[in-house]
């Protein structure tokens, strides 16, 4: 008698050594081979801390060599901050580039299928109206893709009625959600005729769809066509996934360096929290001066006039100091910044003067008066 699972006494036998491990489908039985498997789902290494792709590791080694360069680290601690340093610095490098690539790829899908990645774009946001149907709704209503998701669920809506005459609980609480009725307000809301009022509910219905084409062709139609062209140009008015997936992975890295950064300076100072902070010093006891002569007021300076001079003040003979210099040069060797400076300083004396002071204005035209006289008199 014969058996179909028993194996023939001819049949040659397979022998698996004891210490060999069971293959697994899938599996990478060596340690080369699961290196490369992590290679392989790593797609731009942004958030990757240990693979990386070829290109982003070179980059971290050189962004690495420069900080080193740069900051001398003494510790180990500092070491690994620089390390952090340089890897972030390659991941914001890394991820620029990829943006730029990015926002081609989003003017090139502008032009080609705008209006397929719209439709996806408004699915995914549909499938949330349930959870939030008085912002999801609020938002499909002004694209035109939205009101044409919305016209579509209307009429299936429509259909229903016409075979049913009527909604069940299921199908008046999708109504519900197409015309953004929030959960909280549906008991006693008079938004929608009554389930089994048939011809109430297909005027309501018909309504919402006239309205809704109503509103594609009189201002969706050209917002959609405007918001193309912007996309094409580089100036998209919205991000998909992948656009904000990168721009997300770009703040993340710039958030790391400036942490690295900070620890970094905070290590220099002795400050960083691994490290006990510094004793305060112990304040020592100061002996008084000897008090000295009393002090006598200067005497209250006489009023300034809007035409003093300070020519009094200056010598009439001597080497002049480095600020007269200057203002001599200014004055004799930039006449027309000499012109220009008189209708401004004017108002400003005018106004100054009435309050009983002597701006800086005033002394700097008092100033240029003498050194023009010292000129003039050399």
């Amino acid at each position: 008698m014969s058996h179909d699972h028993e194996q023939d006494a001819g049949a040659p036998t397979a022998t698996i050594p004891a210490d060999e491990p069971k293959k697994t489908k899938g599996s990478n039985r060596t340690a080369q081979g699961r290196e490369a498997s992590k290679g392989n789902a790593t797609q731009h290494g942004l958030s990757s801390k240990e693979i990386f792709p070829p290109e982003l590791a070179e980059a971290i080694a050189r962004h690495t060599a420069e900080a080193v360069a740069e900051f001398q680290p003494r510790t180990d601690y500092e070491r690994s901050l620089v390390a952090e340093i340089g890897m972030a610095s390659a991941k914001i490098e890394r991820a620029g580039v990829l943006i730029g690539h990015d926002l081609g790829r989003t003017m090139y899908r502008a032009g080609t299928c705008w209006d397929s990645d719209r439709r996806e774009a408004i699915d995914n946001l549909g499938a949330r109206l349930s959870r939030d149907p008085k912002r999801v709704a609020g938002a499909l209503r002004r694209t035109k893709q939205g009101c044409t998701w919305l016209l579509e669920c209307w009429a299936e809506l429509a259909e229903v009625l016409e075979s049913n005459g009527g909604f069940d609980d299921v199908q008046r609480q999708w109504a519900l959600d197409l015309l953004g009725v929030s959960p909280q307000a549906r008991n006693g809301s008079k938004r929608l005729p009554p389930s089994s009022d048939g011809a109430a509910l297909s005027r309501l219905v018909d309504w919402e769809r006239e309205r809704l084409e109503g509103d594609i062709a009189e201002w969706l139609e050209a917002t959609d066509a405007r918001r193309r062209e912007s996309a094409r140009s580089g100036m998209s008015m919205e991000e998909d996934a992948e656009t904000r997936r990168l721009h997300r992975h770009l703040a993340t890295a710039k958030r790391e360096r400036n942490w690295a950064m900070a620890e970094l300076r905070a290590s220099r100072a002795g400050l960083n929290s691994g490290a006990s902070p510094a004793p305060a010093a112990t304040p020592t006891a100061r002996t008084p001066a000897p008090p000295g002569p009393p002090r006598v007021p200067p005497p209250p300076a006489a009023p300034v006039s809007p035409t003093a001079s300070l020519a009094d003040a200056l010598p009439a003979t001597g080497p002049m100091t480095e600020s007269e210099s200057f203002a001599a040069w200014m004055v004799a060797g930039l006449p027309e910044l000499a012109a220009t400076f008189d209708p401004i300083l004017a108002p400003m004396r005018a106004r100054q003067f009435a309050g009983g002071t002597t701006p800086w204005p005033d002394l700097l035209d008092a100033y240029r008066g003498a050194v023009v006289g010292r000129l003039a008199g050399a």
